[in-house]
This record gives structure tokens, sequence and C-alpha cells, in this order.
């Protein structure tokens, strides 16, 4: 496994990811610029409704026809979102993949396990079935599945935690660069949530790929994350390494949301709720959209939005807390 932290593998630039409906567009990546490290493992975390899926999804192009996208993605150099669909269906799977939410639910049922890696591997022009064959056995062990009892299985006959396992197994087919997951914990009971994540670690560990995992879960995150975006109605608003962002956090969204997170490190008592609800991404307030929430709300909160700057080496915060004036 060769890592190369210093390398970025995904800059992504004023992206802007509006979903044109019958009430007006729903804003729901809305001016967002980082960059990724090549090897390293991302969080993009926040409350459901935030944008992080539609972040995910554009990602891999798989974004609904009424999306409209401006901004750059750029892939190793690459600008993704220049490429036509048949020039970029040849990086998918191979350069960046994504495992969708509920992808346990995404499989054909009417295919075996050894389908579905026949089915991918001869959609991106390789034939040999020996070689795919050795291929499905090598990741279906990796995600701790035994190939020899799931291979000619069909998807109804195996867990939901299996069929999950199985997903990401496919998404690692051609060794891809960067790999997506997109809330791989959700939906399952607790004791397979433990087997998803130690399937994660393991890929983790054993695999030189970036991974970049959406998730609500900011327990999940710090077992399995370097580093850690915070979203916040459709804006990042805080992106620093994952142990700062939770034993430190700056902006007050990401303080309120890991205070709300249950831990292991924490008493159950010092849990406290996030007061309100999100802004409708619809019509989001002026200035800081969570500024409505904030117990530390200033004229200027209301007025003007706060830029995202670099508060430390790394760590990136859009609050006007930190700003001079």
């Amino acid at each position: 496994m060769s890592r190369n932290p210093d390398k970025t593998i995904i800059s992504i630039e004023y992206l802007k990811v509006y979903y044109r409906t019958s009430r007006g567009y729903v804003k729901a990546v809305d001016d967002v610029s980082f960059q990724v490290k090549k090897g390293l493992s991302l969080g993009v975390a926040g409350e459901s409704g935030c944008g992080k899926s539609t972040l995910g999804r554009a990602l891999i192009r798989l974004l609904p026809s009424n999306a409209l996208v401006e901004g750059r993605i750029f892939l190793e150099g690459v600008d993704i979102l220049r490429l036509t669909e048949e020039e970029f269906r040849g990086l998918r799977w191979k350069k960046i993949s994504y495992v969708p939410q509920a992808s346990q639910n995404s499989l054909n049922p009417i295919m075996t396990v050894y389908q579905h890696f026949v089915d991918t591997a001869q959609s991106h022009g390789i034939e040999d079935k020996a070689e795919i064959m050795k291929k499905a056995q090598e990741l279906l062990s990796l995600v701790g599945l035994d190939p020899q009892s799931v291979m000619n299985r069909f998807p109804h006959e195996l867990s939901g935690g299996m069929r999950q396992r199985a997903v990401i197994a496919l998404a690692l087919m051609f060794n891809p660069d960067v790999v997506i997951l997109d809330e791989p914990t959700t939906a399952i009971d607790p004791l397979v949530q433990r087997y998803i994540l130690d399937t994660l670690k393991e890929i983790k560990n054993k695999t030189a790929s970036t991974i970049i995992i959406i998730s609500h879960d900011i327990g999940a995150l710090l077992e399995l994350t370097e580093r850690m975006a915070i979203m916040y109605a459709g804006k990042i608003v805080e992106h620093s390494r994952t142990d700062v962002l939770t034993s430190t956090p700056s902006h007050p969204y990401t303080d309120a949301l890991v205070r709300s997170t249950l831990m292991l490190s924490r008493d159950v008592e010092s849990v406290k709720p996030i007061y309100g609800l999100p802004p409708s991404l619809l019509n989001p307030p002026p200035g800081c959209r969570f500024h409505p929430r904030c117990p530390y709300t200033m004229d200027i909160c209301r007025r003007e939005e706060p830029p995202l700057v670099e508060m430390d080496k790394d760590h990136f915060v859009a609050c006007w807390l930190y700003m001079k004036r």
C-alpha cells in the first residue's frame, strides 16, 4: 500500500448543485471548495438534508436530470465536469467508485453475487471468467465474506449486512483511486454496523484508495477517517483533522453536532440536542446560514456570509467569531 498525503487527488472549486423544482431552486450544494489528499480518508458530516449526499453524487456524476451543476471538480488534474458521459464512463469504477446509500438494496435481485462481478467486469471490457472469479474471491474475502458460501447466492438469500459488504466489494473491483461511501452504516442494526466498520477499517489498511465517507454518524467517522468536512445547509463550515474537530471544534455548528453525538468517551448526560431546525434550501437565510440556531449570533452574522478561511494550519472555518474585522 502506497500513500502520498502531500498530493491532492480531488480538488473541488466553487461547486454549486441546484435542483430545479416547481417551487424554485433547491441549493443543495452552494459554492463549495476544498481538497482531498491522496491515500487519506475523509468524512463528510452533517444533519440530514445538508447536501452531503448530493456532494458525493456530484463527484461520481450520478445526479438526477433536474440538477444544475456549476464549478469544477478535478480528479488528478482532470476536470470531470468537462468530460463527456462516454469519457467519464471510462473513469467511473476504475478511477472513482461509489457505494450508494442503502446500497444493500441496490443489487439486481435476479443475479447471483458472482454474476454481478461478471456484469461489472464485462462492462469495462474484461471477459476472462477465470480472472473475474479470482478477483471476486479476493474482494469478497477482503470484506469478510466467504466466497464459496455467497458467490452463487442471490441477494435475497443474504442478510442486509452481507449485501452491503458485497456491494463494497464490487466498488473495489478495479482498485479505484477514490471510493465514496454514502451512509454505509445507516439502516442496519448495531451489530451489523460493527461488521461494516471493521470491514471499512480493513479496506483502509489494505488498499491505497482515498476513501470518502458521507455520514451523520460522527462516532463512525472518528473511527474511520483522518480528516472531516462539516456541512450545513449546502455549505462547508469547518474542515480539519478528525481528531481536532471532535475534540476541540471551532464552528458553533460543529460543536453542537459533536455534543449531540453519543460517544464512548463522553457521559450520556453530556449529550445535548441541537435546538431548532435546519433552514430550507429553497430559501436559506441571509448571512451565515446557521445564525438562526447559533448562540453566538452577531449583527454581521445576519447580514454577511462568512468565508471559509484557514484559522490554523490545515484547519478551515467559516465563522465571524474568528474573523478580523
